[in-house]
């Protein structure tokens, strides 16, 4: 068992996304200092969470600590990969949480640009095709 939970602390950003949410809470409260450590790719579990569009998962790394401006490997944020993802509902948590849409990447780009760049400036579900993403993003910076 021991050798089980060394391996989990050492790749928790990794397998964040194949733990179940209780064994993510337990890993954490036994070991805070898991939030922001960096997987394989150079990205936090929060950043993992946030790509595979995890919402109850985001809700609870950041309810214990996690940092969504923490820039990876890359430079980029949580806020920059829900923008290229198109996930405003998670971009709307992240930003409650003190996510900061003005942080740049590695490339200079700030969330809205990777929102645009991804196509993802509006939301095509809204009958007038409403500038969400923008609206939030401008809003909040």
């Amino acid at each position: 068992m021991a050798a089980l939970t060394a391996s989990v602390l050492n790749n928790f950003a990794d397998l964040v996304m194949s733990l179940p949410l209780p064994s993510i809470e337990t890993t954490i409260k036994q070991n805070p200092a898991v939030v922001d450590t960096t997987g394989y790719d150079g990205r936090t579990a929060l950043q993992k969470a946030v790509m595979g569009g995890k919402l109850p998962v985001v809700r609870l790394l950041l309810q214990y600590g996690s940092d969504p401006n923490f820039r990876g490997k890359s430079g980029e944020t949580a806020v920059h990969v829900a923008c290229c993802r198109g996930l405003l509902n998670v971009l709307v948590v992240l930003l409650k949480h003190g996510g900061d849409p003005m942080v740049t990447d590695g490339a200079g780009r700030v969330a809205v640009h990777c929102a645009a760049i991804a196509g993802s400036l509006y939301d095509n579900t809204a009958p007038s095709g409403q500038l969400l993403f923008a609206w939030f993003l401008l809003g909040s910076g």
